[in-house]
């Protein structure tokens, strides 16, 4: 996935910040619309019983991933594979290991054709620079 911007984004993020009075930090478009906020923005773009996301979907007609931005690497991938939970994630040699418990959860991480791995490695070197990710 390569990111990049084109007016049906920055619309989408406008109305997104104009209904949760969330800061967005960035918002990508594949088959989902993945939104990433600031750090503690998360419940503010959720709402009471999931309001404001589901009122969000509607109008976009499209499934919202919502990603809370960190400022820590580790806490920022935990952040990014949730639901999945890692057993262990690391940062050894600038390579970024991820160990998950099962199997299945190491194929929900790496996706066909690799295609959820290269979307947390495009999302991570946004933000981070890391030579690699590894999920283990």
């Amino acid at each position: 996935m390569s990111i990049k911007y084109t007016v049906e984004t920055i619309q989408y993020r406008t109305v997104f910040e104009n209904l949760t009075a969330a800061k967005v930090k960035d918002c990508f478009l594949n088959e989902k619309l993945i939104v990433i906020v600031k750090e503690g923005e998360l419940g503010k773009v959720i709402g009471k019983h999931g309001k404001n996301i589901k009122r969000l979907e509607e109008i976009f007609k499209r499934k919202i991933r919502i990603i809370e931005f960190n400022s820590d690497l580790i806490n920022f991938i935990r952040n990014l594979i949730y639901p999945i939970k890692a057993r262990n994630i690391s940062l050894e040699n600038n390579c970024v290991i991820i160990a998950v418990d099962s199997i299945a959860d190491k194929g929900r991480l790496i996706g066909r054709d690799s295609k959820n791995l290269n979307i947390i490695k495009d999302l991570v070197n946004k933000y981070f620079k890391v030579n690699d990710i590894k999920i283990v």
